[in-house]
């Protein structure tokens, strides 16, 4: 979140060149902290934030189904450590808020990687797996 503007989370929507200009205001130059922080080194931030320096625009595809994953080292385990979730189409702050039932998280043993049975598990939890 940028405390000092209120934009929550970093992926927003737009439909007009204005709106593009608004949220980078509010984004550029401030600090990001993230909500989402539980002792992790996530995507997002660490425990001071981070300056935004910059936004990245792109146009919107028809999608199906989104989903969020992320990949950061577990200051916790110092093991690497799979979160995903079945709304990617919103900022992980509000999926941590609205859906906490739907956010998975799986530690990576270094020794024995990623196995069949991890994957299955993972399009199971999603509801991808026929």
């Amino acid at each position: 979140m940028f405390l000092d503007s209120g934009v929550v989370g970093l992926v927003h929507k737009a439909s007009t060149v204005d709106e593009v200009a608004d949220l980078a205001e509010k984004m550029c130059g401030r600090r990001f902290h993230s909500l989402a922080n539980q002792g992790d080194i996530s995507a997002e931030t660490d425990n001071h934030g981070f300056i935004c320096k910059c936004v990245f625009i792109m146009e919107e595809l028809a999608i199906d189904k989104e989903f969020y994953v992320s990949i950061h080292n577990s200051r916790k385990t110092q093991s690497p450590v799979i979160t995903y979730a079945k709304h990617g189409e919103l900022p992980f702050d509000k999926i941590m808020k609205d859906h906490p039932q739907d956010i998975f998280r799986h530690v990576i043993d270094y020794q024995k990687g990623l196995n069949l049975q991890d994957l299955r598990s993972f399009a199971d939890n999603l509801g991808v797996r026929n």
